[in-house]
């Protein structure tokens, strides 16, 4: 009965030794999980930053082309107020030559 007993106990101590390598282990795993999910909930966040910054880059892309068809647009119009300007020059330069040769037609037609 001593012999059934101590080896009873003897079986009992390996298995209360195993179980607490166990739960040492499964306190190990329950840290890991705990920093997992903390890395989860933080990786959760960079991920709707990331959105949020990915919708703001599209607009500022938007904005860019915009910037670009504005400036397009601008070139246009400075080329088209430098040919006006130009047409304007040699117009007026017309008209002045067309009223120095007015007086003197006037003045020979009275002449006559």
């Amino acid at each position: 009965a001593v012999v059934s007993t101590q080896s009873t106990w003897e079986e009992l101590e390996g298995r209360l030794e195993e179980s607490e390598e166990k739960v040492t282990e499964l306190q190990k795993l329950a840290d890991q999980a705990r920093g997992l999910k903390d890395e989860v909930d933080i990786l959760r966040e960079t991920s709707e930053k990331v959105g949020k910054m990915e919708g703001i880059i599209e607009t500022y892309k938007k904005k860019l082309d915009e910037m670009g068809d504005l400036k397009r647009q601008i070139k246009y119009l400075e080329d088209k107020n430098t040919e006006y300007m130009e047409n304007n020059i040699v117009l007026e330069e017309e008209l002045g030559k067309v009223s120095k040769k007015k007086p003197q037609a006037d003045l020979s037609g009275t002449s006559k």
